[in-house]
């Protein structure tokens, strides 16, 4: 098979850099030492009084510039880094004209060329960005004086004259020569760092050249020209003869030129290694020291089982990174520990059974794999290997996809190993009929895809496992906040450390599948990608950086609402209602300020902004006036607080009453007496008087009680017992108004009326306290033979009236 959209693809590039040279230099900016001439404001002449102390701080400044310069980069360091790596550059030329003649030496050196390259590659963006640096600091530099020597000659021009004191005329001398002595320092050193940056792009264009050459040897054209020489059939007499040959030819290791390699590299990197020996032990102590309480931890008890393999393991994968141009043997060495490491972690983790087994057969084959690359074997004995590798994974594959569940340990879905074993398939397919450079590439790539999915994994489980113990260790539990939001915490900044894991890894695939040349490259490119709307440039960075800027504010909401509500104010006993309100209008302040900042990031133009938002904005208030003055409603019910959830409340000039159940945004709950939901507009609530008897801090007994006017001399010692009695009674508030009077002539009596207040406000206690005074105050009439009134009519009879009563005969 045949992958001939890569080949269109990599002719294409290829084109483009011949056409187009300018584009390969893109990390040589254009930094020239000119100064611009335009014209500025005129500088404000200095009081006289002031001239001695700017010559001082001149003279200052000086010195500063002596001690930056002598701490910049050496040219001459950098110009025999250069001239070794242009000698790289012509072994590269020689290996890549000899790999396209050879028919045996093709697979393990066109995969060490490659890496060899690939670490040249980074070498060289290293040197650019650093000689890039130091020159923009001396331009820099270099027009600060020029703007300071035409301060001092616009100051001579106004202060200088012939009346002049000599130390005003020393001061200009003094401050000329300082000046020009700086410009002396500076323009010798630009141009030998011009030098280097032409020098370095030149080298990357070269490199890059080479980089597309040998990534078209993996993939040859279609016009004919097959690998039928260089890799015959494995059936065929030729591979025979080429797998003789290589059996009787030595190994082609040569150890001089590792060594030195290594020795270059160390001198160059080696901080970077110590570095990570010492962390690496740092870390080993650490969680020896801890051992007790990660073997209490159910995810970290795999460390405390393996602390040493732990430290290593994770001080070698964050470490990783920051080394440029590692030679092949020092990798090997690196994958090799690193690899150790990462099982021996694994397979304390998992238990027995396929994901352990799948997981040491990958950790062997890519140390085997990078063992034949540092010895340099034949392409007949790689295309051997390879083949091995592939089928006896093919077999592993094939075995656990047709292994049946007996309450063992099978995969869950086996579909990914058919889709594994018919990959592997084509990789032994490609060896066996002379695609050796087809199967070479999709065995090391899907290799090494696999293993960097599983060793940011661990990584990824190991981070959120020291998320976990740092949230609820002893001293962090001590804070309320994380205390209550513990599981929150954690499952935030988990989901934060997924994604940016998640992005490195596709980062790395994309430099493992060749897309670009560096996981650094592949950041780059696709946080660069974009779209433009509307002549406003859209990158996938500027997204990422809004959202994050989004959820960095969201993330601050969030936790100043849980200080405030739970903290601050809930340990003032401030009413939650209020605390709420707060803590909302907090929310939607920092929300507004983190959309503006986010299209700010996005580069939108924010008076462009403010006149569709003003347009928008009245358009919208006219649309939406009763839902905003909804809105408005609730949010004056939040801050002026007439009732909360629970109140029983009541309306004079509307039908409403009943119970709160919910204030809503728009809406407001109210569960009437009846058990009916009755939903009020908020609105409603801001024009319209409201009673809220559930904040009464009383309830009134107010009733009037009638005597017989036959009993009219017993009212005055009723009156005083009645009140007599309420003092006394327990469930009275006496500190309020308390009456019994006799006030009214009625009909058919003679009134008087009580007025208290009881002690509770509950409304089923209050009937039982009013009926008991009632009760007393009928045994008090009672006991002075008094009689309770009730509606009677008396008829008077005149004396010369007589009532005659006949009986029945």
């Amino acid at each position: 098979m045949r992958l001939w959209y890569r080949n269109i693809l990599w002719k294409i590039i290829l084109l483009a850099f011949l056409f187009n040279p300018g584009e390969l230099s893109a990390q040589e900016p254009a930094v020239t030492p000119s100064i611009s001439k335009a014209s500025t404001p005129q500088p404000a002449v200095p009081h006289l009084a002031d001239l001695i102390p700017q010559g001082t701080a001149l003279i200052n400044r000086f010195a500063k510039l002596e001690t930056v310069l002598k701490s910049g980069l050496d040219p001459l360091e950098v110009q025999s880094q250069l001239v070794e790596i242009d000698s790289n550059l012509k072994k590269y030329a020689a290996k890549l004209q000899k790999l396209k003649t050879t028919s045996i030496a093709g697979g393990g050196q066109l995969m060490k060329l490659q890496l060899e390259m690939t670490s040249t590659a980074e070498v060289l963006n290293g040197i650019n960005q650093s000689v890039t640096e130091q020159l923009r600091t001396l331009v820099d530099l270099q027009n600060e004086w020029v703007k300071e020597q035409e301060h001092w000659e616009v100051w001579r021009a106004a202060l200088l004259s012939d009346e002049s004191p000599s130390e005003v005329k020393g001061t200009f001398d003094k401050a000329a020569h300082t000046i020009d002595k700086a410009l002396g320092l500076i323009l010798p050193k630009l141009q030998p760092l011009l030098t280097l940056q032409k020098e370095t792009g030149r080298h990357q264009i070269k490199l890059k050249t080479q980089t597309i050459e040998v990534r078209s040897i993996h993939m040859p054209a279609q016009s004919g020209a097959t690998t039928g020489d260089s890799s015959p059939p494995m059936f065929s007499s030729a591979y025979v003869s080429q797998l003789r040959a290589a059996l009787r030819s030595p190994l082609n290791v040569k150890l001089d030129q590792m060594v030195r390699a290594d020795l270059a590299f160390f001198t160059r990197q080696g901080w970077i290694l110590l570095t990570q020996v010492v962390l690496s032990l740092v870390l080993v102590l650490v969680l020896f020291r801890q051992r007790p309480q990660l073997a209490d931890s159910e995810r970290w008890q795999f460390v405390a089982r393996r602390p040493i393999a732990a430290g290593l393991f994770t001080i070698l994968l964050l470490g990783a990174p920051f080394y440029t141009g590692p030679p092949v043997s020092f990798m090997f060495a690196f994958v090799l520990m690193a690899g150790v490491a990462f099982a021996r972690l694994l397979g304390s983790l998992l238990t027995t059974g396929w994901r352990t087994q799948l997981i040491y057969w990958l950790l062997t084959l890519m140390i085997l794999t990078r063992l034949f690359y540092v010895l340099d074997l034949a392409t007949p004995l790689f295309r051997l290997y390879f083949l091995v590798a592939a089928l006896l994974t093919l077999i592993f594959c094939l075995r656990w996809t047709t292994k049946k569940s007996h309450g063992g340990d099978t995969p869950r879905f086996p579909g990914l190993f058919a889709l594994a074993a018919a990959f592997l398939t084509v990789i032994v397919f490609s060896e066996v009929f002379g695609e050796a450079e087809r199967g070479e590439y999709l065995f090391n790539t899907s290799l090494r895809t696999l293993l960097t999915l599983f060793a940011f994994g661990l990584l990824t489980y190991l981070i959120r496992g020291g998320l976990e113990g740092a949230v609820h260790s002893s001293f962090l539990q001590t804070i309320p906040l994380v205390r209550r939001n513990a599981a929150n915490i954690i499952g935030r900044m988990g989901l934060l450390v997924s994604v940016l894991i998640g992005v490195i890894v596709l980062a790395f695939w994309l430099e493992i599948w060749g897309v670009y040349d560096s996981p650094g490259n592949a950041l780059r490119e696709l946080l660069a990608w974009g779209v433009s709307i509307g002549g406003q440039d859209l990158t996938v960075g500027q997204v990422i950086a809004g959202f994050g800027a989004m959820g960095v504010i969201l993330l601050i909401s969030w936790l100043m609402q849980q200080l405030l509500i739970e903290d601050a104010l809930g340990t003032r006993h401030v009413e939650r209602g209020i605390r709420f309100s707060i803590g909302r209008l907090i929310h939607f302040v920092l929300v507004f300020v983190g959309g503006i900042v986010a299209l700010l990031i996005l580069g939108v133009d924010l008076a462009k902004l403010t006149l569709l938002g003003g347009a928008l904005g009245i358009g919208v208030g006219l649309a939406a006036k009763d839902l905003l003055s909804c809105f408005f409603g609730g949010l004056m019910i939040y801050l002026d607080r007439p009732f909360a959830v629970g109140d029983w409340i009541r309306s004079p000039d509307r039908e409403i009453e009943g119970t709160v159940e919910k204030i809503g945004v728009r809406l407001t709950r109210i569960r009437t007496f009846d058990q009916r939901p009755l939903y009020v507009p908020n609105s409603i609530f801001s024009n319209t008087a409201v009673e809220n008897p559930g904040r009464m801090l009383n309830r009134r007994i107010f009733e009037t009680i009638g005597i017989r006017y036959d009993d009219v001399s017993k009212m005055a010692v009723i009156v005083q017992d009645v009140e007599q009695m309420l003092r006394a009674h327990p469930e009275i508030e006496t500190a309020r108004t308390l009456m019994v009077n006799f006030t009214t002539f009625a009909p058919s009596s003679m009134d008087f009326f009580i007025y208290t207040f009881t002690k509770t406000t509950n409304w089923e206690h209050y009937h039982k306290v009013k009926q008991d005074v009632l009760l007393r105050v009928t045994e008090i009439i009672k006991t002075h033979g008094a009689q309770i009134a009730f509606p009677t009519s008396t008829v008077h009879v005149p004396n010369h009236l007589s009532l005659r009563q006949e009986t029945a005969e």
